[in-house]
């Protein structure tokens, strides 16, 4: 039974390090059809070509419209935290990585949805530790805690551990139990997320590619600190950005979104396919002999997207075994 339990964190930690494959995969099938198409037609393929000025910041507006009516999707949700801290004269003497990351099915109207969960932490004060997470490029390793969450519609959500008693030892197995204080799940639509996106409109670069559009903007993003502290109650529990922290020297953000482009009889429509925002965070403050970096990554991908329709139970779901 502990070899069942070893793949499945095995499995968990496979797919918090590609919370957006099925979204490339879909991509990257999309290119090759197109590829394909070009050579059988006998016109050569174009590259990426940059739109005229001032397109990227319509497009964004219709990808924040587009979340924020969204009726259904399948999504992976990935967030992951880079945590050094210190002196000034030794900054790494510990460090925190932090993980979130769920894939799922939702229908947003009902609430109706079927998911895996999966959270963790850990702190680090050991020296070789924190010297080989402050080098690690990417994802940190984090054993998470894992569930399946189902919810048949709002108001009802049961929640499911794969688990062994440690007091009697018994088998590991599935239980089930009802959730009380279950939130709809972040896949970036909330409000904080669409204001982060209409902040930054007017900055966006654009480029098109194979029917799908690239919006990018990098720069200094100081100023929106309390935009920052709320983004980050989304995913975990952070005073990082609050106002008791006056020690911030520097903040810079990334933001990539990407979005199919479709045609219908009377409109040229966006549908959201990917979002990516980086944080880095750089504080440092004599009086206090206090030095941190830290970097917090959210990654978004939506698939059929407004065309998700029957969402039924996971398989491990005994109904007869749930606890009250």
């Amino acid at each position: 039974m502990q070899n069942k339990r070893k793949k499945f964190l095995m499995i968990c930690a496979i797919a918090l390090c590609l919370p957006l494959v099925a979204c490339q995969q879909k991509t990257t099938s999309s290119l090759k059809e197109e590829q394909a198409r070009a050579v059988a037609s006998k016109h050569p393929q174009q590259g990426p070509s940059k739109t005229n000025e001032g397109e990227a910041s319509s497009v964004v507006d219709q990808y924040i419209q587009s979340l924020r009516e969204a009726k259904s999707t399948e999504y992976s949700s990935g967030f992951y935290r880079k945590y050094i801290a210190g002196s000034i004269s030794k900054p790494a003497d510990q460090s925190r990585n932090e993980i979130v990351y769920r894939e799922g099915k939702i229908q947003f109207d009902t609430l109706t949805l079927r998911e895996i969960y999966a959270t963790g932490k850990n702190d680090e004060e050991d020296p070789e530790k924190v010297k080989e997470n402050e080098l690690r490029i990417g994802k940190p390793f984090v054993v998470p805690s894992e569930y399946v969450v189902y919810s048949p519609g709002r108001g009802t959500v049961y929640l499911g551990e794969y688990s062994q008693d440690l007091f009697q030892k018994g088998p590991w197995k599935w239980k089930w139990k009802k959730a009380t204080d279950y939130k709809e799940p972040e896949i970036g639509r909330s409000d904080v997320y669409l204001k982060l996106y209409e902040a930054y409109k007017d900055k966006f670069s654009m480029t098109e590619d194979n029917g799908y559009l690239y919006l990018k903007y990098k720069g200094d993003a100081k100023k929106n600190i309390p935009l920052f502290n709320e983004l980050i109650q989304t995913m975990i529990e952070s005073k990082l950005y609050s106002n008791e922290n006056n020690d911030i020297q520097s903040i810079k953000l990334e933001i990539e979104l990407v979005a199919k482009k479709e045609k219908s009889e009377t409109k040229v429509e966006v549908t959201p396919s990917e979002a990516r925002i980086v944080i880095y965070t750089k504080i440092k403050d004599s009086k206090k002999d206090q030095s941190i970096t830290n970097e917090d990554h959210f990654e978004f991908g939506y698939r059929d997207f407004n065309k998700v329709q029957e969402i039924k139970p996971p398989h491990q779901l005994d109904m007869n075994a749930i606890q009250e």
